[in-house]
């Protein structure tokens, strides 16, 4: 993913959740905080959090870091919740340069996950994990949502949105087939699978995940 692209559209990302722009988020939205809920985890790592709302939709008791690649949201979040967020890049992950200050018993992917390497993220936020920790990941539905059913890059314009974007936003889906296989690749077993929908076919998938090591 271009991390100018979010550094470049900060004010219109920041409208549009603000505004609940994108009409499927009054289904994912209170699914991923469900989720979370639902795992009883007491201290999350948000990774691409964005301009911060979940962050201020959790309970006050939940021990909340957030991290994002474009320094634009950051900063947003910083400025909007007490919570605290850093500037941390995939890259960063990738190459450990980065870690929480303690272990947390949650990581969260809120459709976040859009880069062909997923496998390495996914190996190294593991290392993040209290035992018994789950990793979350929140996506498009592959099954109902892929422009395509296979796995390659996609381009989202959002010219669906009433807000005026800058350029585009590469991001790579994959089939539910090829989802399992990077789980499978990060040492990553499925625990649990959920499809929230609102009417009619689902909106996305939630895969609650934990380390085999």
């Amino acid at each position: 993913m271009k991390n100018n692209f979010w550094n470049e559209n900060v004010e219109q990302w920041v409208q549009v959740i603000d505004s609940m722009g994108i009409d499927s988020r009054k289904i994912t939205n209170p699914a991923i905080i469900q989720a979370i809920s639902d795992n009883k985890l007491k201290s999350v790592l948000d990774v691409g959090c964005g301009e911060g709302w979940l962050a201020r939709s959790l309970p006050e008791d939940i021990q909340y870091t957030g991290i994002d690649g474009s320094e634009g949201l950051i900063k947003k979040a910083q400025e909007r919740s007490g919570h605290l967020f850093e500037a941390v890049s995939y890259d960063d992950l990738k190459s450990k340069n980065w870690r929480p200050n303690a272990l947390v018993e949650g990581v969260v992917f809120n459709f976040s996950l859009l880069d062909e390497d997923i496998s390495s993220t996914l190996k190294s936020v593991s290392e993040f994990l209290l035992p018994e920790g789950k990793i979350i990941i929140q996506t498009i539905h592959p099954c109902f949502k892929l422009p395509t059913y296979q796995d390659g890059w996609f381009i989202e314009d959002f010219k669906t949105m009433s807000v005026d974007f800058k350029d585009v936003m590469p991001w790579y889906g994959r089939t539910l087939s090829s989802w399992i296989s990077e789980f499978e690749k990060s040492d990553l077993r499925l625990c649990q699978l959920i499809e929230p929908r609102g009417e009619g076919l689902p909106t996305s998938i939630i895969f609650i995940l934990k380390s085999v090591k």
